[in-house]
């Protein structure tokens, strides 16, 4: 059912058309601009030098009636799009609700900070007390203790499968404190930046700079210590044995270096002498 509002929006936006239009029509610059531009310019050819001031000011005055028709056309559809657009925007009521796009988890700001976390989440559960999780490991247990029948008590293949069993139990027990559908049963990797969380994408990529941050520090203490293009190629092995073992400090390093202002040259270092120098 529609709203009160919205009907009026509507009604509001075809009156601002139907103005805008009958304004267009009824304007003289709209209708008389041309010919009266072509008679100038036929006349012009007629007339004497004398005259030719005289019709390059009603030429100038046919392009300023042209540049008004012009700018009416741009108001009108600036106001009325901007009617359409406030008349059709979808109301607060239809939008669909936190809890529906972020996977059941409660993000209301009067909420106490234990519901900001995935754990709350209405579609997750421990993995241990999933039915479907759980129905997986039973159904491929079953099929291996299955095979392992066929083969006798003590063989080697025996053993084999009494392994497999092993690690199919170890398997569902380390995946038991993780985070799994409701529906599916499988684990989830959580990527919402909290770190008490199994499968937490923050420790990975903690590490993940660290070890990239590491690698550019070594680097760039090899270059700044070297300063030669030759060693770039030969590699000092000591000295970049040196700088890898002092690099596993660099976020303490780096943050010196930004604090003193030595972390970047001044541009007239960089190409002394040359079309990029700094007066």
């Amino acid at each position: 059912m529609a709203r009160p509002g919205s009907a009026l929006l509507c009604v509001a936006a075809a009156t601002v058309l139907v103005a805008a239009a009958v304004a267009f029509v009824g304007s003289p610059a709209g209708t008389h601009a041309p010919s009266t531009g072509r008679s100038v310019e036929l006349g012009s050819r007629a007339l004497p030098p004398a005259a030719e001031s005289a019709a390059a000011s009603g030429e100038a005055a046919a392009e300023q009636s042209g540049a008004e028709s012009f700018m009416k056309w741009t108001a009108a559809g600036l106001l009325a799009g901007l009617v359409m657009a406030v008349s059709s925007s979808t109301p607060a009521s239809a939008l669909p609700k936190p809890t529906d796009m972020f996977g059941g988890v409660d993000i209301d700001l009067e909420n106490t900070p234990e519901h900001w976390t995935i754990k709350a989440s209405k579609r997750l559960e421990l993995c241990k007390d999933n039915k479907a999780y759980k129905k997986k490991f039973k159904d491929e247990l079953y099929k291996t203790e299955k095979q392992q029948k066929k083969y006798a008590t003590g063989s080697a293949v025996y053993a084999r499968f009494n392994k497999k069993i092993a690690q199919i139990k170890n398997r569902q027990e380390a995946y038991g404190d993780r985070l799994c559908g409701k529906q599916d049963g499988n684990p989830r990797v959580v990527a919402t930046g909290e770190w008490n969380v199994r499968a937490s994408v923050m420790w990975p990529a903690s590490i993940f700079l660290y070890t990239a941050g590491w690698i550019g520090w070594a680097g760039r203490s090899y270059l700044i210590r070297t300063n030669d293009e030759t060693k770039e190629l030969n590699i000092d092995v000591p000295l970049a044995l040196t700088c890898m073992a002092s690099g596993f400090s660099w976020p303490v390093a780096a943050w010196q270096e930004i604090v003193n202002g030595e972390m970047a040259v001044p541009s007239s270092q960089i190409h002394p002498g040359g079309p990029y120098t700094q007066s």
